[in-house]
């Protein structure tokens, strides 16, 4: 049957089998997990196997996306780069179809040997292997082969696949020295040199994703990564626009190390990066956990490159701000900039210098402080707490001159590492269209100008500070989020009032933090707002959910005002609400695409309805449903 449908509706029906289908659809979409890709390949190589006219289309897609599997958790993984290696070099062709390429944690001196040579404490070094904790870096029976001085089983490439590799580094151009040195480290099973061959092969690759193995925090390891010598002088990745940089985060048994007497270690430095900035089609780059302290001891250079990088967001990172103001002098029109910066006594202003070349072309800028010391790092003796403001002498100010500015993200602990007493109309450059402030109290003055370009505000602050920016914002905005404190139900000031005069608001989003009840009578003011597209009440932490007296004939009165809401969103704990409130949504909203409701403690009170539901939203399309768990009260989604 499928031979006969047409070639366009056949790619379409396959593309759906393709890993990068569903890798789209998801909330953090950085990569798919092993066995599901290796399904995703599985399907995609039957059809493959029908017939030649159903293997012209599903190749490319089988091809398009390649996963290869943390050979640090499970070494014997290794002879699954192996194959695809062989059939990318016995088989050239394929290679144009690879543009998503997925690297996880791989083996290398200098990262998990290290670690377990070095670190053992001396007690167990006479000890039995099997006391010594295998993960979550090594699955059962293979610690000892880490430690030995013999090779790992299959870690090496068979007799035949070497010849193929020494007769691809001779057709490339690179000199005799680097292509000696490359073979010798191939010949030796180092994965990373195996892994710069697969890049070297991919040169259709779009965009690529790097889990690094973790080294000794804030410790240049002795071997560095094969592609840092290797990718950028000879421009393999062309055509890359997209790279995304993390590191090999383990979960929570990582930190559990240090009941065995190891340190905790996480991150890569930042340098290993810099080639990789200097490629020619570089639109974007998102890096996780990267570090870099000591512009004079760690940073390295890799020669005089420009980058057209537009895109650069650094999360949790410890990266010098002379290290990104060198970086940054070398891109040309950079336009989203995101720096989260660590508590320390670095000299912030350094960071605005970087900023400030591009203030012509930036459009979104967020700036925040990350504590590196919840997850057992400091920044090498600079990330003391307590660090004055005075120490930072560069006003905020600066940011009215970013004539292309559009969207800023910041919080107040990053104002003051700018400047003690910032001046909130130095901040809002006239053409601001959206703005989130995180943490603020009462340290903004009253001087902040209505904007009229303003269209999107997103804050989260006292009951004061929120009071102030809701009186003082431009009634032109279209979507508002606001995070409402702990302390809101004493106040005596009514934030679900002062929002009422918004009347262009299309999105409105209220999270809760700490809230023991909702506040009846301020969350019945929002009734008045009857055109809202989308409303979201939400607890801003899955474990404080806060709870609700409302009876059904309340809430169906609410409700009854929103005849035009898209989306809706409505998380708290009640036991008065049952499936006559749900049916009151279903009268009022007609026009609901996608809604998730999570009042609820049995889910019987769901499945009620459950036949009804294309009868009472005739045009949803997404439909969520929460229970409260009985015992840790927090929300779990059910559908």
């Amino acid at each position: 049957m499928l031979q006969q449908l047409p070639t366009e509706i056949l790619s379409s029906i396959f593309q759906e089998l393709a890993i990068e289908a569903k890798w789209t659809q998801r909330l953090y979409p950085e990569f798919p997990e092993d066995e599901e890709f290796r399904q995703s390949c599985s399907s995609l190589v039957s059809l493959c196997r029908t017939s030649r006219r159903l293997r012209s289309i599903a190749e490319p897609l089988l091809y398009q996306t390649y996963v290869k599997p943390n050979t640090i958790k499970t070494p014997l993984e290794l002879k699954y780069i192996h194959g695809y290696l062989q059939t990318l070099l016995q088989r050239p062709g394929l290679a144009r179809y690879v543009q998503n390429v997925c690297i996880k944690a791989w083996f290398q001196p200098g990262t998990l040997k290290h670690l377990l040579t070095d670190h053992v404490p001396e007690f167990w070094q006479w000890e039995n292997l099997d006391r010594f904790p295998r993960e979550p870096f090594l699955d059962d029976g293979t610690f000892e082969a880490f430690l030995s001085a013999e090779p790992i089983h299959d870690s090496q490439a068979s007799t035949q696949l070497l010849s193929l590799y020494r007769e691809h580094l001779e057709k490339l151009d690179i000199t005799a020295q680097e292509r000696e040195s490359w073979y010798q480290a191939l010949e030796a099973g180092q994965e990373d040199a195996e892994i710069t061959l697969l890049l070297s092969l991919t040169t259709n690759l779009d965009k690529l994703t790097l889990i690094m193995p973790n080294w000794e925090y804030f410790e240049r390891p002795s071997s560095l990564p094969h592609f840092t010598r290797i990718i950028g002088s000879n421009l393999f990745l062309r055509n890359l626009t997209s790279i995304c940089v993390r590191s090999n985060y383990t979960g929570e048994t990582f930190h559990e190390l240090d009941d065995y007497g190891l340190e905790c270690y996480q991150g890569f430095p930042f340098s290993f990066l810099l080639p990789f900035l200097a490629l020619p089609s570089l639109q974007s780059a998102y890096i996780t956990w990267a570090f870099d302290l000591n512009i004079a001891e760690e940073f390295v250079h890799t020669g005089l490159f420009s980058s057209n990088l537009k895109k650069l967001k650094l999360s949790h990172c410890a990266v010098h701000p002379r290290v990104l103001q060198d970086v940054m002098s070398r891109c040309i029109g950079l336009e989203v900039f995101v720096c989260h910066m660590p508590v320390s006594d670095w000299p912030v202003h350094e960071l605005s210098k970087a900023m400030y070349l591009h203030r012509d072309s930036l459009r979104t800028i967020e700036l925040d402080l990350c504590e590196w010391v919840y997850n057992d790092v400091e920044t090498d003796g600079r990330g003391e707490w307590g660090a004055t403001d005075d120490c930072y002498s560069k006003s905020f100010g600066f940011l009215t001159e970013y004539t292309a500015l559009r969207n800023l993200t910041v919080s107040e602990d990053m104002l003051l590492q700018f400047s003690p007493d910032p001046m909130i109309d130095e901040l809002l450059p006239s053409g601001l269209e959206k703005l989130h402030l995180n943490e603020i109290s009462n340290l903004i003055d009253d001087s902040l100008p209505g904007n009229e370009h303003l269209t999107s505000l997103s804050i989260r602050g006292t009951v004061d500070a929120l009071e102030f920016f809701l009186a003082n914002t431009a009634p032109s905005l279209r979507t508002l989020e606001i995070v409402l404190p702990k302390d809101y139900a004493q106040s005596d000031r009514d934030v679900c009032e002062s929002i009422l005069r918004f009347t262009n608001l299309r999105e409105l989003c209220l999270n809760t933090w700490l809230l023991d009840e909702l506040p009846a009578d301020g969350f019945a003011a929002i009734g008045q707002m009857n055109h809202l597209k989308v409303l979201k009440i939400t607890p801003d932490c899955q474990d404080s959910l806060p709870g609700s007296s409302w009876t059904n004939n309340d809430f169906g009165e609410w409700i009854s005002n929103f005849s035009e809401l898209r989306e809706l969103e409505l998380l708290w704990r009640s036991s008065c609400l049952d499936e006559n409130a749900m049916a009151a949504i279903g009268r009022s909203c007609q026009k609901l695409e996608r809604c998730t409701l999570g009042w609820a403690q049995d889910i019987s009170t769901w499945t009620a309805l459950e036949d009804h539901t294309s009868v009472l939203f005739p045009r949803l399309k997404k439909l969520g449903i929460c229970v409260v768990d009985e015992q840790s009260q927090q929300l779990q989604q059910v559908s």
